[in-house]
């Protein structure tokens, strides 16, 4: 039987993830590094940095920038992405029974009940 397109949905997205992740922790780290070469000089300690977005302009704390990109702004990338992650396991549960049930309808006419442990759940 043919692999499920939907297990390859989640592979790629998941994939895509953690090079947004690599990525994103690597400008973090450049941002960190660079802001505290800037800041070694006492007469930059009250320098602002301008951030574009969306068109508009906004003038930040370099000192706030720089020491929140090596562990808040991780921490909350992370909790970011493991909230998609969910999503996308989500989706792909749903996207699974779609796919199985336009296969073969058999395992859904039958209604005797499954045990599945936690462990069996998880491992799958």
């Amino acid at each position: 039987m043919a692999r499920l397109t939907s297990y390859r949905n989640l592979h790629k997205a998941f994939q895509r993830l953690r090079l947004l992740y690599e990525v994103t922790l690597h400008s973090y780290m450049g941002l960190y590094d660079d802001g505290r070469q800037i800041l070694r000089d006492k007469d930059n300690a009250n320098s602002k940095v301008d951030i574009e977005v969306g068109g508009v302009v906004k003038s930040r704390p370099l000192q706030v920038i720089t020491y929140h990109a090596r562990d808040v702004y991780p921490g909350l990338l992370r909790s970011t992405l493991l909230i998609r992650m969910v999503a996308v396991y989500e989706a792909f549960l749903v996207d699974t029974v779609a796919e199985i049930s336009r296969r073969d309808l058999a395992p859904f006419k039958d209604s005797t009940m499954l045990e599945l442990s936690r462990e069996q759940l998880l491992s799958m």
